[in-house]
């Protein structure tokens, strides 16, 4: 769990010095590597990032990093 709230903070650090592409960016990854640990994980999983089934989280943590991902390329302006 710290390591998601690091991760987090990571995001906002990004955003702050860099920009929001680049932090939606930053966040796609945090979410992909979420949906990673999630999947390889034994156990109960993670304490952080356990929150239903292990195919429903997976698929939830990797779906929406992919279309925050799609639109950090495709907004304009941001």
């Amino acid at each position: 769990m710290w390591l998601v709230c690091v991760g987090v903070l990571a995001v906002v650090a990004i955003a702050l010095g860099l920009g929001a592409r680049e932090a939606a960016l930053a966040l796609a990854a945090l979410l992909l590597t979420g949906s990673v640990a999630r999947a390889v994980i034994p156990g109960p999983g993670p304490i952080g990032i356990t929150i239903r089934s292990r195919g429903v989280d997976v698929a939830m943590f990797a779906t929406l990093a992919l279309m925050i991902g799609i639109l950090a390329q495709t907004a304009p302006d941001i």
